[in-house]
């Protein structure tokens, strides 16, 4: 079950060495917002789950592009 205190888990930012984490916070910011919105708009339903944990995939990459080169 996907819980406020999950989406504050899998949306805070976890500084990594070497990298402007201000890049990573906005991204993390604006999933955490949709995150929250979708957990009090959406019903309750499996798909709940299944679009935080599409969400979650998302930050993953939007992230690695900003890590790999």
């Amino acid at each position: 079950m996907i819980t406020e205190t999950k989406i504050e888990e899998y949306f805070t930012y976890h500084n990594p060495e070497g990298i402007d984490p201000k890049r990573f916070e906005i991204i993390r910011e604006s999933a955490k917002k949709l995150a929250k919105d979708i957990l009090e708009n959406g019903g309750n339903s499996d798909e709940i789950c299944k679009s935080i944990q599409s969400l979650r995939i998302v930050v993953y990459h939007a992230i690695a592009s900003i890590v790999l080169p």
